[in-house]
């Protein structure tokens, strides 16, 4: 049986926080040394973690990362995500009632 791990990570650059998915399990070495010191920079976190581990690129606002975790992942810059999805939107990715209202309108 295969097992398939997807942690997403809450960092902060320059005063902001953003999220980031790693295609892991969690490893606790990563982000804590053996002294129990945090590693608070994502250069030494991201060191940790490896080079063969992928990591994707900072996802920057709640709304993205609700996007990615939902699945509503059918814009092409959302395609590298689909593997991090819980659960499959519904949503269409046109608002047909707006395609509707505005067909009237004309």
């Amino acid at each position: 049986m295969l097992s398939i791990f997807l942690m997403p990570i809450l960092t902060l650059s320059q005063g902001r926080v953003f999220f980031r998915f790693i295609d892991a399990p969690f490893q606790q070495d990563w982000f804590i040394d053996e002294h129990n010191v945090v590693h608070s920079e994502w250069g030494r976190i991201r060191e940790h973690i490896g080079a063969k581990i992928q990591i994707t690129a900072q996802v920057t606002s709640y709304e993205m990362y609700r996007d990615i975790i939902f699945g509503n992942n059918r814009k092409h810059e959302m395609i590298p995500y689909r593997k991090f999805a819980i659960v499959e939107s519904a949503k269409s990715p046109y608002d047909t009632e707006r395609l509707f209202e505005f067909q009237i309108g004309c």
